[in-house]
């Protein structure tokens, strides 16, 4: 459909007010924005998958599905059927909750009860009601429970789980993740984009329904757990067990039966996967809180322990993992290194050095190289600065290593001589005159970068 327009990057349609839908963007499409677009109410991609590297949305009020991102649509629009088994929550959609969360999404927008879908996780917020519909079959006062999946009813299949929390809020600021890990490798922990802020002193409830059925099994054990970086106290935690009915098995065209999740997630959600195989769900850069002091640089500790280190996920995005390759830099692919003593140069190729620890991560690692000659050579290192964004990580005690070795070998360096490398950075702006030129940049000598 979009086949003119294989070259298009950036699609600014802001303050378009009579905008209503954007529909089957190319996948090539990787900046979009509709800043202030009143009208506007869907945005679909050709790939039926969200891709953008930046997408700018503040003052959509009326928007309501993102494809591949987020569906966010007032209770009152929703149909019972949509809802699968909580239909009941129609009997409460002239009720009001203020959201709060993603700030482009929650600015002046309606106050009423809002149904959220979100990693194929339907949730609601809601003011502190009471509804037979909500009795758990598991409860707890403090912020976790376990259990273990009981027989289910005679010809019913489990679904999946709804897990009922009550809370206070205080303050502006609001971190929080629901994790669900079972004793069968289930890891999955969420932060929903928006919730319900209910009045001071008053308590708020959030109602989601997680449809992994076909992940649980008699017998394992299940951990509901809910971890607070800042600004909410859980007063109540609880979870239901959701079983099919008859007429689940005949129709099949519910939004509620369309999230049915093919092994964990159902959908390609590997971009929100950690190392440990938990799944990260979370459309926000916490450490973005952190360089403003409104979040403790702990805060993932906090969530997860020391299994995984927390440079992982530095610069999250809306689509879970930073991108491989960022615009505003060039990559690191050779180290060239002259010992004018010997008049002899080498190239060290990144990518063909040691991978065996580094596989899968990316770095952006600020760098030097630097040598340091013996009193009888004068040796000289040509330097550049780099980033790197390659999926075998760079470290630079396997350059340090690689580059020792080849020194030695090639140019006769003495025993005293040692090669030293810490890290260096190059911004691509700093290599225009290069790249221009059409020199590599591995060889880009230091008057080039100071």
């Amino acid at each position: 459909m979009y086949n003119h327009l294989k070259n298009l990057r950036v699609l600014d349609l802001t303050w378009c007010l009579r905008l209503k839908w954007i529909l089957c963007l190319p996948t090539t499409l990787a900046e979009l924005y509709v800043y202030y677009c009143k009208s506007l109410e869907r945005v679909t991609f050709e790939s039926c998958r969200f891709t953008l590297q930046e997408f700018g949305y503040e003052g959509c009020l009326n928007l309501l599905e993102i494809e591949g991102f987020i569906k966010l649509v007032p209770l009152v629009k929703v149909d019972e059927t949509d809802l699968g088994h909580l239909k009941w929550l129609k009997e409460h959609q002239n009720r009001e909750l203020c959201l709060v969360g993603d700030d482009e999404l929650t600015k002046g927008r309606s106050l009423c009860i809002q149904i959220l879908y979100e990693f194929n996780i339907m949730s609601a917020s809601l003011p502190d009601i009471n509804d037979p519909n909500m009795t758990p079959d598991y409860i707890s006062e403090s912020t976790s429970l376990s259990f273990n999946v009981p027989l289910g009813p005679k010809d019913r299949r489990l679904k999946g789980l709804n897990i009922i929390l009550k809370y206070k809020t205080s303050g502006e600021d609001w971190a929080w993740f629901t994790k669900i890990t079972t004793s069968n490798g289930v890891d999955l922990m969420y932060n929903p984009i928006v919730f319900g802020k209910p009045a001071s002193g008053e308590v708020g409830i959030w109602l989601s329904y997680w449809p992994i059925g076909n992940t649980l099994k008699v017998g394992d054990r299940v951990n509901v757990s809910t971890t607070v970086m800042n600004g909410l106290e859980i007063l109540e935690c609880g979870v239901s067990l959701v079983y099919t009915h008859d007429d689940d098995e005949v129709v099949n065209e519910t939004m509620e039966n369309d999230m049915e999740w093919v092994k964990i997630l159902g959908g390609d959600y590997s971009g929100f996967q950690l190392r440990t195989g938990a799944y990260y769900l979370c459309r926000r850069d916490f450490f973005e809180f952190i360089e403003v002091g409104r979040l403790t640089p702990d805060w993932f500790k906090i969530l997860v322990g020391d299994t995984v280190d927390c440079t992982e996920i530095r610069g999250w995005r809306k689509t879970g993992t930073p991108q491989q390759l960022n615009r505003s830099f060039i990559e690191l692919k050779t180290v060239k290194c002259i010992v004018r003593a010997s008049e002899s140069e080498q190239n060290y190729k990144i990518g063909e050095m040691s991978k065996s620890s580094h596989v899968g991560k990316t770095l952006g690692i600020p760098s030097m190289i630097s040598a340091t000659a013996s009193k009888h050579a004068n040796t000289d290192v040509d330097t550049s600065k780099a980033s790197i964004a390659e999926t075998s990580e760079f470290t630079s005690s396997s350059l340090k290593e690689t580059m020792k070795s080849a020194t030695r070998s090639e140019s006769s360096v003495s025993e005293s001589e040692s090669v030293e490398i810490t890290s260096m950075s190059l911004h691509m702006k700093e290599m225009k005159a290069v790249t221009e030129s059409g020199d590599s940049p591995a060889k880009v000598s230091r008057k080039n970068i100071c």
